[in-house]
């Protein structure tokens, strides 16, 4: 008999609640702009500096974790776009 079929049954690995807020701290302390086009449209709107990469700030919490005693989340990118400034 052949072994099961895993196709869709896999199961998404939750970040932890502790790490999200430790990305979101991170993020949270960085200075933010806000838009300078209209501000009728997006005034809750807060943006990050323009100089700043996603690559910088990845490393940048990277070694705040080594620091902090902290493991680093490896998908922080995701944990990024479903967090607004």
């Amino acid at each position: 008999m052949p072994a099961s079929d895993m196709r869709g049954k896999h199961v998404k690995q939750k970040i932890p609640q502790e790490s999200l807020d430790h990305v979101k701290g991170h993020i949270a302390s960085f200075p933010v702009n806000e838009s300078h086009y209209t501000r009728a449209h997006s005034e809750h709107r807060k943006y990050l500096s323009p100089s700043l990469s996603l690559e910088q700030i990845y490393r940048m919490y990277v070694s705040k974790c080594q620091q902090s005693g902290i493991h680093p989340v490896k998908s922080w990118a995701s944990a990024c776009v479903q967090y607004q400034v």
